[in-house]
């Protein structure tokens, strides 16, 4: 199955050499890119608030590597954040986890997330997905709904195919943005809230990716999540 890798590194140069490195040890390519300036013309000059304005920064920096990947032929694409840890056996894993993604019929599989209830297995909320394969393999898969009080946020890491990668910047890539400023019942142009929300999606149990402890949160809603996610899953044998 053909994939690309894209991360999304914004001025942050150590970073980006750390991550490079992650995927390096595994055997993976990684294509990076640099991210939205707050100049770029598709911000700049709006009536946005600091924190809205980096949201839309983000937002299209996700899009401009979902265009990258969709230009590129490839079937799937795997984006990610600069600032994860990535479990040392993902690479050996890759090509399964794909062949689970096809067989689950999914539009986006969440690698990383941030969740208030990180244990799916433990949530009514979190119906599993299962799989025929009888190969020994460490993930689950379990659904979850649109709805905010799913608790389900954040791209540190997640898996589209290419038709989901087109329709996603059918929807948000022209114009979008800008029609959120005068219509408040629209969803927020923002990553958390639309490129994880679409479509048939399921998160992989225990995360793949998970963000590393140096990163503060002026939200603490999030900074909880984050803890959360961290204590559960991190172990040094397991992510590099």
């Amino acid at each position: 199955m053909q994939y690309g890798i894209y991360c999304l590194s914004y001025n942050n140069p150590k970073r980006r050499v750390q991550i490079q490195s992650k995927f390096e040890s595994q055997g993976l390519a990684v294509q990076f890119y640099d991210g939205v300036s707050p100049t770029d013309p598709r911000i700049q000059g709006r009536p946005l608030a600091p924190n809205i304005q980096r949201a839309w920064s983000i937002m299209y920096g996700h899009l401009d590597m979902l265009r990258l990947f969709v230009n590129s032929g490839k079937e799937f694409g795997i984006f990610c954040e600069d600032d994860i840890l990535i479990r040392k056996d993902f690479g050996g894993n890759l090509a399964q986890i794909l062949s689970h993604f096809v067989e689950l019929r999914l539009d986006v599989l969440l690698l990383g997330c941030l969740c208030s209830n990180p244990d799916f297995m433990k949530y009514s909320n979190f119906p599993e997905r299962p799989i025929n394969d009888d190969s020994t393999h460490p993930f689950r898969y379990y659904a979850y709904d649109s709805n905010p009080s799913s608790a389900v946020w954040g791209t540190q890491m997640y898996l589209l195919h290419k038709s989901h990668a087109e329709f996603l910047l059918e929807k948000y890539a022209h114009g979008y943005a800008d029609w959120t400023i005068e219509d408040k019942s629209l969803v927020h142009f923002s990553a958390d809230w639309t490129i994880t929300k679409e479509g048939e999606k399921a998160v992989i149990h225990p995360l793949v990716a998970i963000e590393n402890a140096e990163a503060e949160y002026e939200d603490e809603y999030q900074g909880t999540c984050r803890k959360k996610c961290y204590r559960l899953f991190y172990s040094s044998d397991l992510f590099v």
